[in-house]
């Protein structure tokens, strides 16, 4: 069934390729369609062949172009931590408010300067095109994949690495994974290659990532993620990121090297351990034992309730 859908998809895009409009129209019809279905293969699939039909691939070669063209000096990698909570971190909810004390302490352990982006401070920082700002406003680009622009931007525009802010970072952290070019949480087995349902193949992760001023891969970010939200009614998937350096990672062997020469840290279980557990009651030792083995954790705001003496609390109470 699969591949009759994606035969009969194929068929009617080479009949429609003389009428580019109605093509796109026609193959974003088919994603919407899609893009919930359970097969998670089907959908991957679909999206990517979207991505690859639609994408202006000329304005991401011409971000090589530029690069080759500008003699980047290297210098001592950018002491920032960027994160975003786009109403003000005094509106936050209690939980992203104690991961960004985390953060900040960590950042400060590590001679680095966090910057919380919001609403009220963007314009200190970027300049947003105005089809953007429409798009969010209207509400066709919500504010995570806005801020999966932004991530970007600011890594092209000043470099340093971008956490999430329900993140967080133990005081082990070795910050040095993500001083580099280009770097995020490459957490593939090794022991096997087998490729991974999502469409990351573990290879990196949107909520951390990091790279030098300038870096080619935040800079056709950039260009891609433009593109996608300039040209469509509604972004292909919510996590456009993943499809964007999945693109890129085939289309270009530069960009292909650089994420292959990321390190691998952790496991894909180890991140999501504290939003897996966070209900179970505070252990000091299986704590202790975990951030033995990981520094870095994914965790979420959206409790239903908070368990005293849970790990959510302890967290939340800044006890960790």
């Amino acid at each position: 069934m699969i591949h009759k859908i994606i035969n009969r998809l194929s068929l009617t895009i080479q009949q429609c390729s003389g009428d580019k409009p109605f093509t796109i129209k026609l193959v974003n019809a088919y994603v919407e369609l899609l893009r919930n279905t359970k097969s998670r293969e089907l959908r991957n699939y679909v999206i990517k062949k979207h991505i690859k039909k639609t994408t202006n691939i000329s304005q991401i070669k011409e971000v090589f172009l530029e690069n080759s063209n500008t003699l980047i000096q290297k210098t001592e990698f950018p002491k920032f931590i960027w994160t975003m909570w786009w109403q003000g971190e005094e509106n936050a909810p209690e939980l992203v408010q104690s991961t960004l004390y985390y953060i900040r302490k960590f950042a400060e352990t590590n001679g680095y300067t966090t910057v919380v982006i919001d609403k009220n401070n963007i314009d200190k920082y970027l300049v947003v095109p105005e089809f953007v700002y429409a798009k969010l406003e209207k509400g066709s680009i919500g504010v995570a994949n806005f801020s999966d622009l932004i991530r970007f931007m600011l890594m092209e525009q000043y470099g340093g690495i971008w956490l999430d802010s329900t993140m967080y970072v133990h005081p082990d952290f070795p910050i040095e994974i993500l001083e580099r070019e280009f770097s995020s949480i490459n957490h593939r087995d090794n022991s096997s290659q087998s490729m991974d349902d999502n469409i990351t193949n573990k290879r990196w992760v949107s909520f951390c990532l990091s790279g030098e001023k300038g870096n080619i891969v935040s800079r056709a970010m950039r260009a891609f993620l433009l593109d996608q939200i300039e040209n469509n009614k509604v972004l292909p998937d919510y996590f456009i990121i993943d499809f964007g350096l999945d693109y890129l990672y085939d289309e270009f062997e530069e960009i292909r090297e650089i994420i292959k020469s990321i390190p691998r840290y952790s496991s894909q279980e180890d991140i999501f351990w504290l939003r897996i557990h966070s209900k179970d009651s505070f252990n000091k030792e299986e704590w202790y034992n975990e951030t033995k083995k990981n520094q870095l954790f994914k965790s979420s705001y959206k409790e239903d309730e908070t368990v005293k003496d849970s790990y959510f609390d302890y967290l939340v109470k800044r006890k960790l």
